[in-house]
């Protein structure tokens, strides 16, 4: 416990948290802290990002947050649309509050936390959850709702990365969902040697229905659903009504970006210690703990 309390403080105050690849966590998160955002192209977006799960209807997640959120990330001829389809959008303003850090830092509410590489102007898809077996749900791309009903559903976000020349990210979300049983079909290998199989499921995508924001390094995204919206693609993605008990999803983000020439290196635990007599107490718990096994 008192690892994961560390790796997680880690993600809240160097930005570089939630991590590794779909495969899960890594198993040496410090190792990768140390290393930085040097280590990334110019080109390329790192991704962190993990889904806290509560208790449906939970009080922190679907009012307490928010007040300390940013909804204007948005832009405002997107708003409508966004809160349409059941969205709650927001940039978490100054320091994060204790219980969102304390979410973080619970391996039973920080479930599947990663870290993604993602090259400009590529597609990253996002779940939102476990697949639902059996789902209604509306989408508003204009001003004719689209009512579907579909079976084996995941939802997604489709997250795509474009670095800014002043150092932040715009990321731009697509609504998608794959549904049904998996395909199988043979085609010709890219070097023509021979033959692949390719398995995917059919999916509907929603461009119309999606967002951008604008994220600096040090900013934490979140996105969640509104409850008053039980129709909606966002609803039924982020809530799981058919759990035992039901719970509720919300979605979190940090970027990072190469490092220039004449940036500092992502600071080590020691480096915040020494800048900042007034740390949290899980990072003074842990650096005394690493001073007592030295």
């Amino acid at each position: 416990m008192r690892r994961c309390q560390a790796m997680v403080v880690l993600f809240l105050f160097l930005g570089s948290g939630c991590a590794s690849p779909q495969a899960g966590r890594p198993s040496s998160w410090l190792e990768s802290f140390r290393a930085g955002k040097g280590l990334l192209e110019a080109d390329v977006v790192q991704l962190d990002v993990a889904l806290l799960e509560r208790p449906a209807a939970d009080k922190f997640i679907n009012g307490d947050l928010w007040s300390f959120t940013a909804e204007q990330v948005v832009a405002l001829e997107r708003r409508t649309v966004v809160d349409q389809n059941g969205f709650r959008v927001g940039v978490l303003v100054g320091m994060p509050p204790g219980a969102f850090q304390e979410l973080l830092t619970s391996e039973r509410s920080c479930i599947n936390p990663r870290r993604r590489i993602v090259p400009s102007g590529k597609v990253a898809g996002q779940t939102l959850g476990s697949p639902v077996a059996d789902c209604r749900f509306t989408v508003f791309q204009g001003a004719t709702p689209l009512e579907f009903r579909l079976q084996d559903v995941q939802f997604i976000l489709d997250v795509t990365a474009f670095p800014t020349e002043d150092g932040r990210t715009r990321l731009q979300f697509t609504p998608k969902v794959q549904y049904g049983e998996v395909t199988r079909e043979i085609q010709p290998a890219p070097d023509r040697t021979g033959f692949t199989m390719q398995m995917e499921r059919p999916s509907k995508s929603f461009p119309d229905a999606g967002w951008e924001v604008t994220l600096a390094p040090s900013e934490f995204l979140v996105i969640g659903t509104r409850e008053d919206r039980p129709e909606s693609f966002g609803y039924q993605a982020f809530m799981q009504e058919e759990a035992s008990p039901p719970v509720q999803r919300l979605l979190v983000i940090r970027t990072a970006r190469a490092a220039g020439p004449d940036e500092a290196a992502t600071p080590t635990l020691e480096d915040m210690a020494r800048s900042n007599s007034a740390l949290p107490l899980a990072i003074q718990a842990t650096l005394s703990a690493r001073a007592m096994r030295q």
